[in-house]
């Protein structure tokens, strides 16, 4: 085996693999920081995807592809598009000669080297000309099928999300066109087949290529695209007494894809194939191999010729396609035989439900701007903004059966309705809020006039002669007023953080948020079984305000750092906290008057309330937001503990 020299800019990611008993596991934590990256979540996608039968020499192409790639688009990690080779005469892109190949891992042989599903770890930039649209690109290996590792359950699924996720498609096949491979074609297109049910003329799939590698019949048909498509067509041609398999996938390529295409590459020649001192450079491929390779890839990849990424003929967001792939997954890994039914119903609900969603936030976004009429006015506010909500979604393109339609239109009423109650349970809350400041404020002033009452006991016993007992009185009003003191600083401190973040909270709209956190903080505090219901309201206060998810974990994660073993010794609440509040607090709480302007923005409830510009991309600040509102969380419940 010969290994692959280390990439610059990036690296192969393995996002899901098969265990030795054939069970799917699935690694959601790279599928996120791959799409969920702030510069890629917002963008339209394009996914590039080879499948086909191991040792087919798929990674190999893939690693031109991404040589193509690097020095045809900037990157995530590469913006400036640099690359290890210097453009010829000729404007090539296939670097030097000599010029080993890096990136995914490939080797020459008889034993499969790729293993799941893996996406290379940058990702590729690129601006529409026409259009000035955003969009990213990405490059997916899979498994190699048909070895004797695997099972026909896992050759299918593989073949499934090859054909599910990408929107270029690449069957990667040697020789000639096989039975098996149409019979894995043909499973994988019956999705096609059922998610087009409700879509009028359209198709449920962009692109698919069929790479016919090793082609020696270039008397016939000629190497290249040209010569592919003419194959193909022959191929797919209605005949007398064909077989069914291929009748089926026939039809089902006709009604599935967009475009269906054919490339023929010859054989690389004895060294690329035999060699296994092999390294990937293209002056030892046969000349007709690697002229024939250059000009495939650059068809493919050509910025005119890319191809967005559509579910249900609606383009997809890399935010979007991260929780299609994630819910595509599941269905694989909660079964050990996936019914195409499952991924179609699955693909309408998550579609559905994002409708829904984005009906729910608009909602939001209303009752907030029109938060000073809220306490007042509130029915009327209420029902304008639901009005609008329900009017939104029946605007909203849908799929599904009519009745699933008039369902999930019921579920955005009740979650309307459902929000509103907490709107009016959190403006209850703040006005708790503002009553314990009230106390706060008069407890204050009497400690105030306590400390004045006992500086002048102090100084009329400095002025009068000495007496029996007086040493014994000055020591009492001194520890007295040292005690009345730092209670008063205690309690300006606590008034400080809490009027601050109020004011802040408050200045960016969304007084329902500090309402709830605050409102829940000062009820009385139960002991340890307190615990999991006060992170779930958190959890849901936050999830009121459209808060990123990873906002809403760090934050429940920054409340609850004891580890879980030492919860059963922890007697209150406040036992669990204090030692993550301790030295936190000290080091959290002074900054937060000076940097909450900035990091109250970065928290950026993204599409939800408008910030200014200059915030929108403080994302890097996000976790110490998070950590800020647990830490204030667990103060206060640490003072009511003491109370």
């Amino acid at each position: 085996m010969i290994e692959i020299r280390h990439h610059t800019f990036g690296q192969p990611i393995i996002i899901l693999e098969f265990d030795d008993s054939q069970e799917v596991i699935i690694y959601n934590d790279k599928l996120d920081s791959i799409f969920n990256h702030p510069e890629i979540q917002d963008r339209k996608v394009v996914i590039l995807s080879l499948i086909g039968a191991f040792r087919g020499g798929k990674s190999f192409f893939l690693d031109y592809c991404l040589r193509f790639l690097y020095a045809h688009f900037p990157s995530i990690n590469n913006p400036n598009k640099v690359t290890s080779f210097i453009f010829k005469k000729d404007d090539t892109w296939m670097g030097e000669p000599d010029e080993p190949l890096t990136g995914f891992s490939w080797r020459s042989g008889t034993k499969r080297d790729t293993t799941g599903i893996i996406m290379w770890s940058d990702v590729f930039l690129h601006t529409i000309d026409r259009t000035g649209e955003k969009i990213a690109i990405f490059v997916m290996d899979t498994q190699g099928l048909f070895d004797n590792d695997s099972t026909a359950e896992s050759n299918s699924k593989i073949f499934a999300l090859g054909t599910l996720i990408p929107s270029i498609q690449v069957l990667n096949i040697k020789g000639i066109i096989q039975e098996n491979q149409l019979e894995y074609l043909q499973f994988a297109t019956e999705y096609a087949i059922n998610s087009a049910m409700d879509i009028v003329n359209k198709k449920a799939f962009q692109s698919l290529t069929f790479l016919m590698r090793d082609w020696d019949n270039n008397d016939e048909y000629k190497y290249g695209i040209d010569g592919g498509s003419q194959y193909l067509k022959q191929l797919l041609k209605p005949r007398r007494n064909e077989n069914k398999k291929l009748q089926s996938v026939r039809k089902s390529l006709s009604s599935s894809f967009d475009q269906t295409r054919c490339c023929l590459l010859p054989h690389p020649g004895r060294v690329v194939a035999s060699n296994g001192t092999y390294d990937g450079s293209w002056f030892e491929m046969d000349v007709d191999f690697k002229n024939e390779l250059k000009s495939s890839i650059e068809d493919m990849l050509i910025s005119t010729n890319m191809v967005i990424k559509k579910i249900n003929s609606k383009e997809v967001t890399g935010k979007e396609m991260k929780d299609y792939i994630q819910k595509y997954f599941e269905i694989f890994q909660s079964s050990n035989t996936m019914r195409v039914l499952n991924i179609y119903e699955s693909t309408v609900e998550l579609y559905m439900n994002n409708i829904i969603e984005k009906c729910l936030n608009d909602y939001k976004l209303r009752m907030f701007e029109n938060k000073d009429l809220i306490g007042n006015d509130n029915n009327i506010v209420h029902d304008s903004c639901k009005a609008k909500g329900l009017e939104m979604y029946d605007k909203q393109r849908k799929i599904g059966s009519l009745e699933y339609q008039k369902s999930c239109k019921t579920i955005l009423f009740k979650k309307i309705d459902g929000i509103y109650e907490e709107f009016e349970t959190f403006a209850e809350h703040e006005e708790q809020l503002k009553a314990a400041l009230d106390k706060e404020l008069q407890e204050k002033e009497e400690l105030k006039e306590a400390i004045k009452y006992v500086k002048s006991k102090l100084e009329e016993l400095q002025k009068s002669p000495s007496t029996q007992g007086y040493t014994e009185l000055k020591d009492v009003l001194e520890t007295r007023l040292g005690k009345d003191i730092k209670k008063l600083n205690e309690i300006e401190k606590k008034l400080r953080e809490r009027e601050a973040f109020r004011r802040k909270l408050r200045n960016y709209g969304i007084s329902a948020f500090i309402g709830g956190i605050m409102g829940w903080a000062i009820k009385d505090i139960k002991p340890l079984d307190v615990l999991h219901s006060a992170l779930d309201n958190v959890r849901k206060v936050l999830a009121l305000t459209a808060a990123p998810v990873i906002v809403q974990n760090q934050v429940c994660e920054a409340v609850s750092k004891v580890p879980k073993e030492l919860l059963p010794f922890a007697e209150t609440t406040a036992d669990i906290l204090l030692p993550a509040v301790e030295t936190a607090a000290d080091i959290i709480m002074p900054a937060v008057e000076t940097a909450s302007d900035v990091i109250l923005p970065s928290a950026n409830i993204v599409d939800f309330i408008p910030l200014p510009s200059e915030y929108s991309t403080i994302l890097g600040v996000v976790v110490t937001a998070a950590i800020t509102i647990g830490g204030i969380l667990a103060i206060i419940l640490k003072e009511k503990m003491k109370n």
